[in-house]
């Protein structure tokens, strides 16, 4: 399970690079930190966008050193199960309550 996480990690290290340094140009529906606030205007879009890329590379990089952590740890199966779970579901929250916050803060 340990694996996972760093993978994971791994992909939202990578992910929120890209997004802060390749950020989309326009809104659009498909790529990037697209929620209403953040598509309601271009400012609010480009603040979204660097904002969630930074708050999603940190994130990223905590796993990774959380699914290290387990790696050394000897867990039942079930506590590396619910401690994936948990630290997952966590961090899409966080980033999203993060990053909604700063975008609050410039509306």
């Amino acid at each position: 399970m340990s694996w996972t996480l760093i993978l994971v990690g791994a992909i939202f290290t990578v992910a929120g690079m890209l997004l802060k340094l390749k950020p989309p140009k326009e809104i659009n529906p498909i790529y990037g930190y697209r929620t209403k606030r953040s598509m309601s205007s271009e400012r609010l879009w480009k603040i979204g966008q660097e904002e969630g890329g930074k708050n999603m590379a940190v994130s990223g990089c905590v796993l990774m050193i959380l699914g290290l952590i387990l790696f050394v740890l000897t867990l039942p199966e079930w506590a590396a199960v619910l401690i994936l779970i948990v630290s997952l579901v966590g961090t899409c929250v966080g980033i999203f309550v993060v990053t909604e916050g700063k975008l609050r803060e410039h509306e």
